[in-house]
């Protein structure tokens, strides 16, 4: 019989940092605007639950996060090529 008791998953919050391709204190300051229940995982990060993922993706922080993170990857292929040259 069900308990009723939905499973809810859950993600580090660096790993959501990744998956979103955007640097981990972006996350964490959106985050801070969401407080979302957290949780320590089975390798002692800080997890927040999933559907935060669509949360911070339909904000304008994450468009300015994103492209930030875009920019400074821009930058560093650029330092790269400098340096190979």
């Amino acid at each position: 019989m069900p308990s009723g008791k939905k499973n809810v998953q859950y993600i580090a919050i660096e790993d959501l940092a990744a998956d979103l391709g955007i640097f981990e204190q972006d996350a964490r300051d959106m985050l801070k605007r969401l407080s979302p229940a957290t949780r320590i995982d089975h390798r002692g990060r800080e997890a927040v639950p999933a559907t935060c993922i669509a949360q911070l993706t339909n904000t304008e922080d994450y468009s300015r996060a994103l492209a930030r993170a875009l920019a400074a990857e821009r930058w560093t292929r650029r330092e790269d090529k400098e340096q190979e040259g």
